[in-house]
């Protein structure tokens, strides 16, 4: 089994075996696999064999070959012996957004990113920037980690995990469930690879989905006084949710925020006073929230209404998650920052949502951190810097060879 190495000398190990090239192909490839989000969630065909076909292939050229696909259709890979006890987990996604009206989602086109406000090359392609760059990240750290292996004639003596979820625009954790709960998936420490500029995200805001239905009465459009008209219901349960101010604030994430992000009415015709309305409203969490809780509330402020017959009802949600700056994770990784780039590591927080919170109520202390500027993700101009995944990769293979042997 591999020895504990110092810091310079695993540094220097990694620069020698990177090779750019090989992972600025390798980007180009995933990109090039359709796997949007649909109406079918989890069990879309394209997510589907993006991971049993695409991902699958890229293990074997790194040379990881044991690995399974679970009851949703979920990657689970291992490499290595865990003969010390110690364990590292890489978690990916294979969702992305679905393409819109972006041009040549799919095409992995190199393009000079100076007329985006980046230097150098960026890989063009829908998930670029949050999914798919972070993903060629953690499969680069593997080829790493496999000729790290070759070079010195020895096995890394832990148990390396990676996982590709098949959810990443879901806004719930029902695929991580399926890995922790009945795959029986567990490590220490974990990384998930998502957009953060190669900074360290220690946690990460949570949401819930709030569904609230107003149901009044029809009536002919020339004769309202009728009716009951639903859309005036609404409009009064959103005077009531702009009032609402939440208790608590995070020195990082600040507070949560409240936002009606959907309306429709019933029947949408133009001579008829509707006689449903529903509005769809994410509240976000900071860490130590309960979505049950906060849900509660929400039902409690929408009340009742005079007239109206109210319906509220509980979406999905996902976790809030902090871990602190002296967690095994967070140390593996800032000292693979500096060590890879000479920086030193900054830490940031997220407010979009992951699956950090719940991989860390579940026992696996859990960070984010990948390529990608997030200003980017779910627009026309989705793309990530070349060598901002070339050195995530150097320093996710860093993090966990370090935290695999230990060291000095």
């Amino acid at each position: 089994m591999m020895r504990p190495l110092g810091q310079q000398e695993l540094a220097g190990l990694i620069r020698e075996v990177s090779d750019r090239g090989a992972v600025r192909e390798l980007l180009v490839r995933l990109l090039r696999w359709p796997s949007p989000k649909t109406d079918l969630m989890e069990a879309e065909p394209q997510v589907l064999e993006f991971i049993s076909r695409g991902i699958t292939a890229e293990l074997a050229r790194v040379g990881v070959e044991e690995h399974r696909i679970d009851g949703m259709g979920n990657l689970i890979a291992r490499k290595g012996k865990a003969a010390n006890g110690r364990s590292f987990l890489y978690v990916t996604y294979a969702m992305n957004h679905p393409p819109e009206r972006m041009p040549d989602p799919f095409s992995g086109e190199i393009v000079d990113g100076a007329a985006h406000g980046v230097e150098g090359e960026c890989a063009w392609g829908r998930g670029a920037c949050e999914q798919k760059g972070p993903l060629a990240a953690v499969l680069g750290a593997l080829a790493l980690i496999a000729a790290v292996e070759k070079k010195m004639s020895e096995e890394i003596p832990g148990d390396l995990l990676f996982v590709t979820s098949t959810a990443g625009e879901t806004g719930r954790h029902d695929s991580f469930r399926w890995m922790i709960e009945k795959e029986g998936v567990r490590a220490e420490a974990a990384v998930l690879a998502s957009s953060s500029k190669n900074e360290v995200c220690l946690g990460n805001k949570g949401r819930v989905g709030i569904r609230v239905k107003v149901k009044g009465r029809a009536a002919h459009i020339s004769t309202p006084w009728a009716g009951v008209d639903a859309i005036r219901g609404a409009r009064e349960i959103m005077s009531r949710l702009d009032g609402f101010v939440p208790e608590g604030e995070h020195p990082a994430l600040g507070r949560v925020t409240l936002t009606v992000q959907g309306i429709k009415s019933f029947p949408f015709d133009s001579s008829t006073i509707p006689s449903e309305c529903e509005l769809v409203v994410d509240r976000r969490l900071l860490p130590g929230d309960e979505p049950e809780k906060a849900f509660r509330e929400l039902e409690a402020l929408v009340g009742t209404l005079d007239g109206y017959e109210l319906i509220v009802q509980r979406g999905t949600f996902q976790y809030p998650g902090e871990v602190s700056q002296d967690s095994q994770a967070v140390a593996a990784l800032a000292e693979g920052v500096t060590a890879m780039t000479g920086r030193e590591p900054t830490f940031v927080y997220s407010h979009p949502v992951l699956d950090q919170g719940y991989l860390n109520r579940m026992g696996i202390e859990t960070i984010k951190f990948g390529p990608g500027d997030v200003r980017f993700a779910h627009t026309d101009v989705d793309l990530v810097q070349v060598d901002e995944v070339v050195e995530a990769a150097q320093i996710l293979a860093y993090a966990a060879l370090r935290h695999l042997l230990g060291g000095e």
